[in-house]
């Protein structure tokens, strides 16, 4: 159905990189229903019961049907714990799979009915926390030039400790110009540590099902939202953070969508909790940028790190003029505002410079500004002011428009 549709991208809507697994996660989370030989593996329906192969051939064809951007290569997740000749038999099937995949991946990228010709392949580490299985595994995946490598079977059991001293050992093995995918992590903690260690990506249900079950990550820990204490609290989850269910909604109100099984209390904490991850991943990037630069300095650099507390020079674009202030105060009053104009429907452009502490536009200011239909949301980014101080630069990402009620 979906390559009949054009593939993922065009099925949903979606313009950016999709990853796809390749079922090998199945084959350990089915362990009580499948038989696993040289081929592939067979396996029961957990639905109902019909029996299916999966090998490394199918594994690429489906793939190559859904056109996803990255394929994952079919392998085995051992289960934790694993004695050293089940883990090391594994591994070695595990490679020859892999082999498989990459020469099915390139004969199904040379097919002229293909929609996704440049379809990437990544190989999966594997090896338990058996220190020199992983070693060795990654130096003979690493023979193989794939687009990318991933580190799979952690987080299955193991001690984050353990999770962390596979890491250190296996990221330097390999190769330093592709991407690094540790598959199935994590929280944020774990997350911060395999950067640390060289991971450059990462896929994990706990935004989304966590949120579903009430959870909320922000800055200051993880909340329970179905907690009483939560009843009549009208602040938004996290002060501060510019998502929709923050800026538009009490932690109160989304309390009470729990309790009520709303399914909008589920979208918006996981909502919330997306928001989080993508930010928490952009400061990352932002982190890396400025530690990179600092380490090998070039003329024209642009890229300036200032911390979210503290009394910072910022920019207004649209007025052209500076005010002081930081990242969190800008973004609470992104979010007050907001919650104004569910109550008096239109905010003009002069209330945004009276919160910035900035000069009316004595011309238009009154006139155009935001409504519930477009709601007020900034871009912070940050530069070098004139005086060469760092500065945060407030852009709009919807321009201040006229209100519609004074217009004749």
């Amino acid at each position: 159905v979906v390559k009949k549709l054009g593939g993922l991208h065009k099925f949903m809507n979606w313009d950016k990189p999709i990853l796809t697994d390749s079922g090998g996660f199945q084959v350990f989370s089915l362990a009580g229903l499948r038989k696993i030989k040289e081929e592939g593996v067979h396996f029961n329906s957990h639905i109902d019961g019909r029996k299916i192969f999966m090998g490394p051939e199918e594994s690429m064809q489906i793939q190559s049907n859904l056109a996803s951007t990255i394929a994952m290569a079919f392998d085995e997740c051992p289960p934790h714990p694993a004695t050293r000749e089940y883990m090391q038999n594994s591994v070695d099937r595990t490679t020859r799979w892999l082999r498989r995949c990459k020469a099915e991946m390139e004969r199904l990228n040379a097919l002229p009915d293909t929609i996704n010709k440049e379809q990437m392949l990544f190989g999966i580490d594997q090896g338990g926390t058996f220190e020199d299985i992983r070693i060795n595994h990654a130096r003979a995946i690493r023979e193989l030039d794939l687009d990318g490598y991933a580190i799979g079977g952690l987080a299955v059991g193991e001690t984050h400790e353990q999770m962390y001293h596979i890491l250190d050992v296996t990221v330097p093995e390999l190769p330093q110009d592709k991407p690094i995918y540790l598959m199935g992590v994590g929280t944020p903690q774990n997350i911060l540590e395999a950067v640390e260690r060289g991971v450059d990506f990462f896929d994990c249900v706990y935004p989304a099902r966590n949120g579903r079950h009430g959870h909320a990550y922000t800055n200051h820990g993880k909340m329970n939202l179905q907690n009483k204490k939560y009843e009549l609290d009208d602040r938004p989850i996290e002060v501060g953070c510019g998502c929709p269910a923050c800026r538009h909604y009490s932690r109160a109100y989304i309390r009470h969508l729990l309790k009520a099984k709303e399914m909008l209390g589920l979208r918006l904490m996981v909502t919330h909790n997306l928001y989080f991850y993508n930010s928490m991943m952009e400061e990352i990037r932002d982190a890396i940028a400025a530690d990179e630069i600092k380490k090998n300095p070039y003329e024209g650099c642009n890229v300036v790190k200032i911390p979210k507390f503290g009394n910072t020079l910022c920019y207004d674009v649209r007025a052209n003029d500076y005010f002081m202030g930081d990242y969190n105060m800008i973004k609470k009053i992104e979010n007050d505002l907001n919650r104004r104009l569910f109550s008096e429907m239109f905010i003009s452009l002069n209330d945004l410079r009276d919160e910035f502490g900035l000069c009316h536009d004595k011309e238009l200011g009154d006139d155009i500004g935001w409504n519930v239909d477009h709601p007020i949301e900034f871009t912070i980014t940050t530069m070098l002011a004139d005086n060469n101080e760092p500065c945060l630069v407030v852009n709009y990402v919807i321009a201040p428009r006229y209100d519609y009620r004074n217009l004749h």
